[in-house]
């Protein structure tokens, strides 16, 4: 387990009194056990042949699986890299967003319900995309200081 100090440890904002602050403490710990927190973790859309070109070019239907979990880990390892500042889980975060990144809009299908389905994993990955963006910057920031 991993002990996580309140959130206003992170911001720079604490007080002194470093406490494991609930529910915060209880679910990062959670998280930490899953699947998506792990150090080693790569993109389920990535070609068997070539890990760095998607396996799928576009989206649709048979895509859907592997967009929700790689958006789920992306945004994961953004959580993660944010809280400690391990660049391991930047790179895994980047990697599955550079991936997507890769793809051809014009294979993305429309497909029944495809509005209801990739609606959650699309904002966690532009989440994702956006931890990395900003904290990648505030760190840059703090070390001029």
């Amino acid at each position: 387990m991993l002990w996580i100090p309140c959130c206003s440890a992170r911001c720079g904002t604490d007080t002194g009194d470093e406490q494991q602050t609930e529910p915060w403490n209880t679910h990062f710990n959670m998280m930490l056990t899953s699947g998506t927190a792990a150090r080693n973790t790569g993109p389920s859309n990535a070609s068997s042949t070539d890990p760095t070109q998607p396996k799928f070019q576009g989206l649709d239907g048979s895509a859907e699986g592997s967009f929700k979990a790689d958006a789920l880990r992306a945004y994961t390892q953004a959580i993660l890299y944010y809280v400690t500042g391990d660049q391991v889980y930047r790179a895994n975060a980047m990697r599955i967003i550079r991936l997507y990144e890769k793809m051809d809009p014009s294979k993305y299908v429309y497909y029944t319900d495809s509005h209801i389905h990739t609606g959650i994993p699309l904002q966690r990955m532009a989440a994702a995309a956006e931890i990395l963006r900003y904290t990648e910057r505030r760190q840059r920031l703090r070390a001029r200081h």
